[in-house]
């Protein structure tokens, strides 16, 4: 098969080194345990696609390219809480974990190297030598020396000229909390996710509001005067429409107005389960048998993002960040069966 990839023989394996330090904790026969790891992990000749001029007939070559290190906590929290004499027990657990990448270095001649997609002209997500991998860079709005907004003489604000660096994917740290509570033959489980700080660029949002069908285009349609400064200092007091407010800002690529914080809580999944009695198995080949209804992506809790899910990516890639055009997360209802002989 054909390829505009270019081979390349010297070729070689990621490498990692990792140290970890731990701690393993269990009280209370057992009802309460504790585990927690701190570690350090660095990976070198990490395999990445070099662009290369079209020229050559060719778009990239795999290289292996630079050093990243990655360091980081996670902590596990086990607990039985509560167990009455008739039977009901609550089990818990919590997972926690933060993670700080840098990238220490790419190659002699690459200290940049592009994630995403390179027919998206008005943001970029990258690697950059000494930065964060997956920092994010586009247009932010022009301002002035005490961090007011220029506006252009149109009423619509102004962009910089070069791309600055807007936020990062990454989240701060990310958390799972599940819950199990039994009463004799019925279980009852429920975890939540969380996830706090990390950025993506909402491109339905820019879409919706361009095109006034979201409801954060209703201020302004009557007239508006968009809070700023004009080049020389004074006040901007020109009125316009929020139309022309919300169009100009897409057509000017204001990356910085449709940055949002992806932190976001949500139920992830709910189940109710039936375990049937071994009386009623005694004449089956199964030793156990549960019946359950399970229903995943049940709600969000909590986003900064309202009507769109700021981890729905446009891609599967390296290029987190970006959110465009993508699907409701599906949210599944249905039930199992689980044997055992």
């Amino acid at each position: 098969t054909q390829t505009d990839k270019l081979a390349n023989l010297d070729l070689s394996w990621e490498s990692t080194e990792q140290t970890n330090i731990g701690l393993d904790v269990t009280l209370l026969d057992g009802r309460v345990s504790l585990v927690a790891e701190y570690y350090i992990k660095k990976t070198k000749d990490l395999l990445a696609d070099e662009v290369i001029p079209s020229e050559l007939g060719v778009s990239s070559m795999r290289v292996n390219m630079g050093n990243i290190e990655n360091k980081g906590v996670e902590v596990a929290f086990n607990a039985t809480p509560y167990i009455s004499e008739s039977g009901f027990q609550w089990d818990t657990q919590l997972n926690w974990s933060k993670n700080i990448n840098k990238v220490i270095s790419l190659t002699d001649d690459t200290k940049e190297q592009i994630l995403s997609d390179a027919s998206v002209s008005f943001l970029k997500i990258v690697a950059h030598e000494g930065g964060a991998y997956g920092d994010i860079y586009g247009y932010a709005y022009q301002r002035d020396d005490n961090g007011n907004i220029i506006i252009g003489a149109d009423g619509v604000p102004l962009r910089t000229d070069d791309m600055v660096l807007l936020g990062n994917n990454q989240p701060k740290w990310m958390m799972g909390w599940s819950n199990t509570l039994s009463y004799k033959n019925f279980v009852l489980n429920f975890m939540f996710d969380m996830r706090y700080g990390g950025d993506v660029y909402m491109g339905s949002i820019r879409a919706g509001a361009s095109s006034g069908n979201l409801e954060m285009t209703l201020d302004g349609r009557d007239g508006m005067v968009v809070p700023g400064v004009l080049a020389d200092g004074t006040p901007n007091t020109k009125s316009i429409t929020a139309q022309a407010y919300w169009n100009g800002l897409s057509s000017n690529n204001v990356t910085e107005a449709y940055m949002y914080d992806a932190t976001n809580i949500r139920l992830r999944e709910l189940s109710l389960g039936y375990n049937f009695p071994r009386t009623m198995l005694a004449k089956t080949p199964f030793t156990s048998a549960r019946l359950s209804f399970v229903a995943r992506n049940l709600f969000m809790i909590y986003s900064k993002t309202k009507g769109f899910d700021p981890e729905a990516a446009y891609t599967s890639g390296n290029a987190q960040g970006i959110e465009y055009g993508s699907m409701p997360t599906m949210r599944s209802l249905g039930f199992n069966i689980n044997l055992a002989f």
